[in-house]
């Protein structure tokens, strides 16, 4: 959508899975953007809550994603997958050449003190996999780090 609006710049939330996988998704949470608790039922933590720590590649990539904000998109009418980082970027690109633009990536890597006391680091396998990405569009990138947990 915000490509559609002309937006300069796209936000893609980062959460990484258990195997390691960066994921676009609003928070490190599953279930206000997926039918995770349908599928997965029994997954939940003590505190009720779905974590994509939790979770493999294989496994969220069998969940159906959808708008969390009922009044913004049609809800269950379509059938979308949660995207890695790595199908956003390229969809940006493609996007950029299809429509002669140069719109830029802007990661938002979610709650990266979490994710490490999880034993999932986020810092270096973000920059693998910047690093790895094909990048001879140049697309733009700019790099945002939310964590509640460091103040």
């Amino acid at each position: 959508m915000a490509y559609a609006l002309g937006a300069d710049y796209v936000e893609q939330d980062l959460a990484l899975t258990k195997d390691g996988r960066f994921i676009c998704v609003h928070d490190i949470h599953l279930e206000a953007t997926t039918n995770v608790e349908e599928v997965f039922p029994d997954r939940k933590r003590p505190d009720g809550r779905w974590y994509v720590a939790d979770f493999t590649l294989e496994e969220v990539k069998r969940l159906r994603a959808h708008e969390r904000l009922p009044h913004r998109f049609p809800m269950g009418q379509s059938k979308f997958e949660v995207p890695t980082f790595e199908e956003a970027i390229e969809l940006v690109q493609g996007l950029n050449k299809t429509c002669g633009r140069d719109i830029g990536i802007y990661p938002e890597l979610k709650e990266p003190s979490w994710h490490r006391q999880a034993g999932l680091p986020m810092e270096e396998s973000f920059l693998k996999v910047v690093g790895s990405t094909d990048t001879r569009a140049r697309t733009p990138r700019f790099l945002c780090s939310v964590s509640s947990r460091e103040r």
